[in-house]
């Protein structure tokens, strides 16, 4: 289990190295002192906006599917409840369909896009957190509530990530004068499913280790132990994480007026300043 942890730490590291670092060879000055973007080889991470969002929705991603994956073991070893894994599954969907027309709404009020996701997030981890406390001492009933908690902020994640690409997508446009969306949706599915796989491999080693014993009813109190930590607390540090990473997250809607003002003119072939900067 250390050794994984370890290697987990050194994988995040890495991403965090690889999205993070700037790259000074993408930009030069001209005479004027306007930013004038070049063609770069290809890569699409080659902005902050560009790797705040990838590393976020790979957190994102990582920790939903933790969730998605233990639910069943949860609902079996720690609820020991078949009718949970039913039910619960239909409260999360109707938890979603419910709460996305109102995270919808508070962003068409007027609040950002990124602190709407953030918002979400903070609904998810505290539902996390309720089900990691009480979840194993409740009633089905009320096993189900804290799921719908948990529900009501991936009800948000159903569109927000979506409102956000599109943004960074434009930006990119900005720094290389061609639209890339089939590149740079490519980039973070690959790089999601990869995490996520990734940490669905690591799940069933750690539970090999704590003396998971498939087909038994009754998992031993350190079996339980560990399920409650899997299912609720690795992913509510992936959805924190993700939620102070979108606090580096620059396109607000001011700045997105601006990149929209200055595409037009780059597609006229005026030099433009970068509005991020």
């Amino acid at each position: 289990s250390l050794g994984l942890a370890v290697c987990i730490a050194l994988l995040v590291s890495c991403v965090v190295f690889l999205l993070l670092t700037p790259d000074p060879s993408v930009v030069s000055l001209d005479t004027r002192g306007a930013r004038e973007y070049c063609r770069t080889s290809g890569t699409v991470l080659t902005s902050v906006p560009a790797r705040v969002y990838v590393l976020f929705w790979v957190l994102c991603a990582g920790a939903t599917g933790t969730t998605s994956t233990l639910l069943a073991f949860f609902a079996a070893s720690v609820v020991e409840s078949d009718v949970v894994l039913t039910w619960g599954l239909i409260v999360m969907g109707a938890g979603c369909i419910v709460s996305a027309p109102l995270w919808r709404l508070v962003m068409v009020v007027g609040m950002e896009k990124p602190r709407v996701e953030q918002c979400c997030l903070v609904v998810m981890c505290l539902g996390l957190t309720l089900i990691f406390f009480f979840g194993h001492t409740v009633s089905e009933v009320g096993f189900l509530g804290l799921l719908l908690v948990w529900s009501f902020g991936v009800g948000g994640q159903s569109f927000a990530p979506a409102a956000m690409k599109a943004d960074v997508t434009d930006y990119d446009e900005l720094l290389n004068g061609v639209r890339r969306e089939g590149l740079f949706v490519s980039t973070v599915d690959c790089a999601s499913k990869a995490f996520a796989g990734f940490l669905v491999v690591a799940l069933g080693v750690v539970l090999e280790a704590a003396g998971y014993e498939s087909g038994q009813d009754m998992q031993t109190e350190s079996v339980r132990l560990w399920l409650r930590v899997l299912f609720c607390l690795i992913p509510v540090a992936l959805y924190a994480s993700a939620a102070a990473i979108l606090c580096y997250y620059p396109l607000d809607r001011s700045v997105l007026t601006d990149v929209q003002e200055a595409i037009k003119l780059r597609r006229h072939g005026q030099c433009v300043r970068d509005p991020v900067s």
